[in-house]
This record gives structure tokens, C-alpha cells and sequence, in this order.
């Protein structure tokens, strides 16, 4: 939650796209290790919401899959 305070007035910009803040929640989530479906509890979403947004990550990133999303959020948010 720290890094989505840092991030709360500004939003990313990945290949021309940004990150929502719901997005970047979300993304934080992920790195937490939790489930779509405890996101999806925690952010009082839907399941099918939470799915969404995390296409729509894997998109706006470039990332094809979770692993390469770990390793786009460690270069994005630690090593700027």
C-alpha cells in the first residue's frame, strides 16, 4: 500500500499507455501473491473485474505471463 500511495496522484506510463490506479492496486495485489479472487474480496470487486484488470496489465506492460510481471514491477517501482 506504501507504493500506491507514492503513486496515487501520478500514473505510470508503459509504452504509451498508463496504469490505472484500480490497475496499479491491483498490481501491488499480485506481488503480494494473493488469488484473483482474494483481490477481488479485498477490493470489493468482482472476480470478473479483478480478471480485467489484470489483462489489462498484462497488456499496458508488455508482460506475458506473472513472472514477467514480477520482474516489470521490481524495474518499475525499485529500481528508478
Amino acid at each position: 500500500s506504501f507504493l500506491i500511495q507514492k503513486k496515487i496522484n501520478t500514473r505510470i506510463e508503459i509504452n504509451n499507455q498508463k496504469l490505472s490506479i484500480r490497475e496499479i492496486e491491483v498490481l501491488g495485489l499480485i506481488m503480494q501473491g494473493l488469488t484473483n479472487l482474494e483481490i477481488a474480496d479485498k477490493l470489493f470487486i468482482s472476480y470478473e473485474t479483478v480478471k480485467s484488470h489484470r489483462k489489462h496489465i498484462l497488456v499496458k506492460t508488455g508482460a506475458k505471463n506473472t513472472a514477467a510481471l514480477i520482474s516489470y514491477y521490481h524495474q518499475t517501482f525499485f529500481e528508478k
